[in-house]
Formats: C-alpha cells, sequence, structure tokens
C-alpha cells in the first residue's frame, strides 16, 4: 500500500469512508466540499489506488499574542499571530495504526510549510477530537506488524 495525497476533488468517491467518528464522517461527506468552494478550509484525501483512505482539512487561523508560546512570537509585533490548523483528520477504520495518519500529517506539514514561505503562517496547531484522534500515535505504530504505506506522500 502506497499512500498518495490529493486536494478534495468532486471526483473522489466520499460514501463509504468511515472513520469511527460520526461527526469526521458527516463533515467529509457533506460540509468539506462545500467549505473548500467558499475558501473556508481546504481538505486533502489519501488514497490507495482511488479509495479514500484518510482525509484532513487546514484552516488559517490565530491565537492571541499574548496566549501564544514564545517560539512563535520571538521576532513578532504584539499582534495576533496566525496558524494553520489542522481542523479535522481521520483515517478509515481498519486502517488505522498502520501509519496513514503519520504520512496524513507530514503532508499536511510539507504543505503549511510551502504556504508559510508565501504568507507568513506559523506552524500547524492541532486539537484531539476523540480517544482515537492523538495525533499519528508514533509508539503504537511503531508496534504495528504487517504492511505499512509509504510514509512519504506525493503531491498532487
Amino acid at each position: 500500500m502506497s499512500l498518495r495525497v490529493e486536494k478534495l476533488t468532486r471526483q473522489h468517491v466520499l460514501d463509504d469512508f468511515d472513520c469511527g467518528h460520526e461527526a469526521l464522517n458527516r463533515f467529509l461527506l457533506r460540509f468539506a466540499w462545500p467549505n473548500q468552494q467558499a475558501s473556508a478550509s481546504q481538505t486533502y484525501v489519501g488514497l490507495d489506488d482511488n479509495a479514500v483512505i484518510g482525509f484532513y482539512t487546514l484552516v488559517v487561523g490565530e491565537v492571541a499574542y499574548d496566549g501564544a508560546p514564545e517560539r512563535l512570537t520571538k521576532g513578532l509585533a504584539r499582534h495576533p499571530v496566525p496558524i494553520m490548523l489542522l481542523a479535522r483528520m481521520g483515517v478509515r477504520v481498519g486502517l488505522q495504526g498502520r501509519g496513514i495518519g503519520a504520512g496524513l500529517v507530514k503532508d499536511a506539514m510539507l504543505r503549511t510549510i510551502a504556504a508559510a514561505d508565501i504568507a507568513g503562517t506559523r506552524p500547524v496547531a492541532g486539537r484531539r477530537v476523540g480517544r482515537r484522534s492523538r495525533g499519528h500515535k508514533v509508539a503504537q505504530e511503531r508496534k504495528t506488524r504487517g504492511a505499512r504505506p509509504e510514509l512519504t506522500p506525493r503531491l498532487h
């Protein structure tokens, strides 16, 4: 299995995607495309062949200067700090714990670095949605046996 990451299009089949979190499934199916069309967020899908096996959504946000860690505010004026927020992420049930989440996070970081070079945002921030949404679970994935996807996403 290899992981290919593409920006969400109308051609991606999403109907059978299930990450185990109803709110995330609903977002991907009903709101990701309209939000993307409105430039409110950008969603990227992880594919194995043409099957959607994961996704993540990026949005631009800001944190108050006084509430941001020093590493984000160093050298900046006392204005809100622009950030890239990893707002949503899910991996298909049955494929979780195989490094797909790590590949998606890596892809999000690469896109954030590119955006920061153009627009001056700071690194990705994220928030935990559920017990299973703890980033890419590096420790668990190191213990996982069996086939692992290529963790260097191919950007399209």
